[in-house]
């Protein structure tokens, strides 16, 4: 894998892997990710490899997250988009 395109895991990735692998979850237990972005994106794909069950908390990424492998996400519009979407 090409430097820039492995970088993220350098910090990002030992991070959120390490939140999960010390946080006691085995296989089938209900974790939350907060948050899809940086951190989050990763922390999904690590739980879900992880056989974590995982729900993400994000606004306006319910389709990133549950293609990230969420397993669902609780997500609440922000203003801007309750008005675009009526």
């Amino acid at each position: 894998m090409p430097l820039p395109e492995a970088a993220s895991f350098g910090c990002a990735g030992v991070t959120t892997f390490h939140a999960l692998r010390y946080s006691g979850a085995e296989p089938g237990d209900l974790v939350a990710v907060l948050g899809i972005g940086g951190l989050g994106h990763l922390a999904v794909q690590f739980a879900a490899a992880m056989g974590l069950e995982t729900v993400a908390i994000a606004r306006d990424k319910r389709e990133a997250a549950v293609e990230l492998g969420a397993y669902s996400c609780t997500a609440k519009a922000t203003s801007k988009a309750r008005s675009s979407n009526g």
